[in-house]
């Protein structure tokens, strides 16, 4: 449109338009975006706000949501944009002193595509909990989520649904109806190896509760019925609150998953002052669904110790890889304790390493939540204030996270720098889940529940990088009268996207599930000509991508190799220097960052590291050229690739 690009990512759930503005506007004043709606959907009209607009359909059911726009400019500073809509024009507006204070190019990125899962019915009671989980290499029915819904006042039920990405195509695959129990705090993973889901939850009985597991198959089309109890460890007799274990879904080996839980000696399903955290492994493979005699997963607590809120990442690389066990834990010995983060390396056979305790600063970390794989993880927890007495709360007014690296051969973790995330609200926070980009392993996301004091509670959803920092943050669902609660995530590598679900309390309190994607303008390019080598990078270069690196391929083995960095590009054709039909796309004159020199590999290939920061987040544009030594080529005995223009966004 010549002022500014309009985009739109057409994908199976939803459509993502954004606004991207190169250049400072001539003029001063508000920037404002305005836009005709045709549709039979209908929203109620509205003044202008930071929030969205919900369309509902003609029956009412809620569909998607526009609005909620942040304007993010080329440092990565966020800028909160009002959104009205008349009945049936939408308006998006950024104030003047926002546009004077960014730094440009300008990206306005309106989020879309809120879907309903389930949205319950007449007399349908409120949700309790959800999980969600993606079997990465189906194509359809890839989406597993499950989910407890209060049937009475002491009587939950629990549903289990398998879905397309865009949470079509349903069936119902599981369903606990009972009014002699409560089926509630699911979760959900997925081995590969044995191309099998792995659900388990918490029955409750009134006056006991057990943790009860089964196995769905990939391609199951019908209801599973067949429930299966872990036992109870010796001298317990109330188990609780399970979190699951798996595999990548594309792993081939190791067929077993992780149930982790907590056990209390009285029945009063309750947390005593003594909570101990138990784990077993499963075996997928074999249809009666074995199981390994639960073990302590840490120390044991003895009198001392108190341990809740279990957490496990929720997938290993297969194999004998580990998985890491998370939990709270008190010190009931020391009056001045207060609640720390417990984490374990627990290997498929059993075997345990640690425990270590992170985040040693002062206050009560609550709630933790562990994400990761492969060696890489990610912690991140609510905080509050204070110490000795053990407080019961799960919110906290502040959100931490710390990246940690363990290794399936180191005994202890290697911890990162702790990071508080700035959620920019006086809210109260509770960490509900978390997960990892399992193709670039550089990235986490986790999803919050946030209690005003005086308000409705909204939820957030926050992606950080690398080292734990936050690259971007933004509202899942907020509204003024409809509060949300109980957010679930998983990694969706199929479309380079993170899912959610969530819980709405609307009229029938519903299931929805959203979506947050990565920035669409981040891009490594190539341009210009070569005269000998290719240029890649190895991933999209995204703002807090550690593991970002440039490759070279099709050089000469164990040569010398090159490359050049540079703010902007030339086009200097390098005949002068001995090197026909070769050009310098660098430049080098100007804007000059650096070089890096090294030897190629056997197969001719080289490669660069760049660690893409995410503390603070830095989004940048550069561009990169390999020049390789070939012996005979020519004069110089060097060619050089096509360059390589970088956007970190």
């Amino acid at each position: 449109r010549g002022a500014f690009v309009e985009a739109y990512d057409v994908r199976a759930d939803g459509v993502e338009q954004t606004f991207l503005l190169r250049d400072r506007p001539a003029v001063a004043g508000d920037l404002v975006l305005r836009g005709s709606v045709a549709t039979d959907l209908v929203a109620t009209p509205r003044a202008a706000v930071h929030g969205e607009i919900l369309f509902r359909d003609r029956a009412g059911r809620p569909i998607l949501t526009y609005g909620a726009s942040p304007a993010i400019d080329a440092v990565g500073h966020r800028f909160a944009m009002t959104t009205g809509w008349d009945g049936s024009n939408v308006e998006l507006r950024l104030p003047a002193a926002a546009i004077e204070a960014a730094v440009f190019p300008l990206l306005v990125d309106p989020l879309t595509a809120t879907v309903p899962v389930d949205v319950g019915g007449p007399g349908a009671g409120a949700l309790r909990d959800i999980a969600v989980h993606r079997n990465t290499t189906m194509n359809s029915r890839a989406l597993l989520t499950l989910y407890s819904r209060t049937n009475a006042q002491n009587d939950v039920d629990m549903f289990a649904v398998l879905g397309d990405d865009a949470q079509g195509g349903q069936i119902a695959i599981f369903q606990d109806l009972s009014t002699s129990w409560s089926s509630q705090r699911g979760a959900v993973t997925f081995v590969g190896a044995a191309s099998r889901w792995l659900v388990a939850f918490e029955r409750e009985f009134s006056t006991s509760a057990a943790v009860r597991y089964f196995a769905v198959h990939e391609a199951a089309t019908t209801p599973v019925f067949t429930v299966l109890t872990v036992p109870h460890p010796n001298g317990y007799s109330c188990s609780r609150r399970p979190d699951v274990g798996g595999t990548l879904a594309t792993s081939t080996t190791g067929t077993r998953g992780l149930i982790a839980f907590q056990c209390d000696a009285t029945t009063s399903k309750q947390d005593t002052d003594h909570t101990e955290i138990f784990a077993c492994t499963v075996d997928l493979a074999q249809p009666q669904l074995p199981l390994s005699q639960p073990f302590v997963a840490g120390s044991s607590v003895g009198t001392r110790y108190d341990r809740t809120a279990v957490t496990v990442n929720r997938e290993s690389e297969g194999g004998n890889s580990s998985w890491i066990v998370g939990y709270q834990q008190f010190d009931r010995n020391n009056p001045n304790a207060s609640w720390r983060v417990g984490l374990v390396r627990v290997t498929p056979n059993g075997s345990r390493y640690g425990p270590s305790l992170a985040f040693l600063n002062s206050g009560h970390a609550l709630t933790p939540r562990v994400a990761g794989l492969g060696g890489r993880y990610l912690v991140v927890h609510s905080r509050r204030a204070g110490s000795g007495t053990a407080t019961t709360e799960e919110f906290g007014t502040t959100v931490n996270c710390m990246r940690f690296d363990w290794s399936d051969t180191a005994p202890n973790p290697t911890f990162s720098p702790a990071r508080t995330i700035d959620l920019g609200f006086t809210w109260d926070y509770r960490v509900a889940g978390a997960a990892i980009d399992t193709d670039s392993r550089s990235h986490w996301a986790f999803v919050v529940e946030k209690e005003p004091t005086i308000g409705t509670p909204a939820l957030g959803i926050v992606r950080v990088g690398g080292s734990g920092g936050a690259v971007e943050e933004l509202d899942l669902y907020r509204s003024s009268t409809r509060p949300g609660y109980a957010p679930a995530i998983c990694f969706d590598d199929a479309h380079d996207e993170f899912d959610t679900a969530f819980a709405v309390d609307t009229p029938s309190s519903g299931v929805y599930a959203r979506s947050l994607r990565y920035p669409s303008d981040a891009a490594a390019l190539p341009f210009g000509t070569a005269c000998g080598g290719e240029i890649a990078a190895n991933h999209v270069p995204r703002v807090g991508d550690h593991l970002f690196a440039i490759g070279l391929e099709g050089a000469a083995p164990q040569q010398g190799a090159l490359i050049v960095l540079s703010l902007s590009s030339s086009q200097t054709p390098l005949a002068f220097a001995g090197m026909p039909g070769c050009t310098l796309l660098a430049d080098i004159n100007n804007g000059m960052i650096g070089t890096y020199f090294t030897l190629t590999r056997s197969d001719g290939t080289a490669s660069f590291p760049i660690v893409l920061g995410d503390w603070p987040p830095l989004p940048l544009d550069f561009t990169a050229q390999w020049f390789h030594l070939q012996p005979n080529a020519n004069a110089a005995g060097m060619l050089a690739t096509r360059g390589l223009e970088v956007r970190v966004r």
